[in-house]
């Protein structure tokens, strides 16, 4: 569950940079295997460390899990705060123009001018459509042609494609279905907490709520008694459930105690 205050950035497109260095070794793990494969190592030494050479293969599914994180995010996001979904024609005009105009410009270079593999790959508006469409991989005659390494490109692009979709149809799935979420915690004894008591980032895991404690976490609520007082020791476990505000899309999700 995202719970966010009106001032949170959670639905934009924010930057984390500890993802920088699963990219590091995604490129890493990528270059090695070319390299490998390139100067012979891997075949050279298949009866003792080539194999694993190979498998810098995993360096591209890990760029794919990085995109799927990073851009499935801000739908999920802004379902949980019920606030409008980011602007599908934004979110398709950021990736074209992250992707087309350098792939077409080497696509253009390499294969239709210089033709660096011989292998006249585009003769026609057909060949056209499929290279320069980021089809090429649907078909047998045209997977290792053209840019033979914009196969991962395909993939990455019709995952672009295929996201909107999903986050609509999940969207459309979750309407009307209450947005609740609970865990129960133990170590919750007594309550003397107010609707202004909130939970700060410090705060561990394994919650306890005394009689005279408050927790600060901005834009998360715990709503009790307003007048309540120290009480014995519950004889279950309290629910504490995060539930999604109602009213201004802004406001902050709300925990709820049962005492």
């Amino acid at each position: 569950m995202i719970a966010v205050d009106p001032a949170s950035t959670l639905t934009s497109r924010e930057r984390f940079p500890c993802f920088d260095g699963l990219r590091a070794i995604a490129a890493g793990g990528v270059v090695l295997l070319h390299v490998a494969l390139i100067s012979g190592f891997t075949f050279s030494e298949s009866d003792t460390v080539g194999p694993y050479f190979a498998r810098g293969e995993a360096g591209v599914y890990l760029f794919f899990l990085i995109s799927g994180y990073l851009l499935y995010r801000p739908f999920v996001a802004a379902r949980f705060d019920r606030v409008d979904a980011p602007s599908v024609r934004g979110y398709a005009r950021r990736r074209a123009l992250r992707i087309i105009p350098a792939y077409w410009v080497a696509l253009t270079i390499l294969v239709l001018i210089f033709d660096t593999r011989h292998r006249d790959d585009i003769t026609s508006i057909g060949d056209v459509i499929v290279y320069y469409g980021f089809l090429q991989i649907y078909f047998k005659s045209t997977v290792v042609g053209g840019l033979q390494q914009a196969w991962s490109l395909c993939t990455e692009v019709a995952f672009y494609v295929f996201l909107p979709f999903w986050a609509a149809a999940m969207r459309v799935a979750r309407r009307g279905a209450p947005e609740t979420r609970c865990q129960n915690l133990s170590t919750m004894p007594t309550s003397n907490v107010t609707s202004e008591s909130v939970l700060d980032d410090s705060t561990p895991p394994n919650l306890t709520v005394g009689s005279n404690r408050r927790y600060r976490r901005p834009g998360v609520r715990l709503h009790g008694p307003p007048n309540a007082t120290s009480r014995p020791p519950p004889t279950s476990s309290p629910n504490v459930c995060l539930e999604s505000a109602t009213g201004k899309p802004s406001e902050a999700l709300s925990i709820s105690t049962r005492l």
